[in-house]
């Protein structure tokens, strides 16, 4: 397993959880761009949740490596969002326990990879 590979699974494993902590605390109701519906977001999570642990076991997978560097920065942008969401609003957010954890690892992950 290189480098990218780890830390992309640790922020997979985070990513599950954060998902996890989404769905008990009801993100669906103060997501502030769209109305969705608990269905609908329980589907996504599920289908994202399932994208992203097929990128890491298919070995094959089109544009593997890149589509892993993207979600490691995408999720290290969701870390930040949650924070400035939840300093904005001054109270919890569903998703601001797990986010810092985003942050953690990618920076873990950046430093590794460029201060080489």
């Amino acid at each position: 397993m290189n480098n990218l590979e780890s830390y992309y699974l640790a922020l997979v494993v985070t990513q599950l959880l954060h998902s996890q902590e989404e769905i008990w605390t009801r993100f669906e109701n103060k997501w502030p761009l769209w109305k969705m519906s608990r269905k609908f977001f329980i589907c996504f999570e599920v289908l994202f949740s399932i994208l992203i642990i097929s990128l890491y076991l298919f070995k094959n997978f089109p544009q593997r490596e890149l589509s892993m560097l993207i979600f490691n920065v995408l999720m290290f942008a969701n870390g930040i969002w949650h924070l400035m969401w939840a300093g904005i609003k001054k109270q919890y957010i569903p998703g601001l326990i797990t986010a810092p954890i985003f942050i953690i690892v990618f920076l873990k992950f950046y430093f590794n990879l460029y201060v080489k």
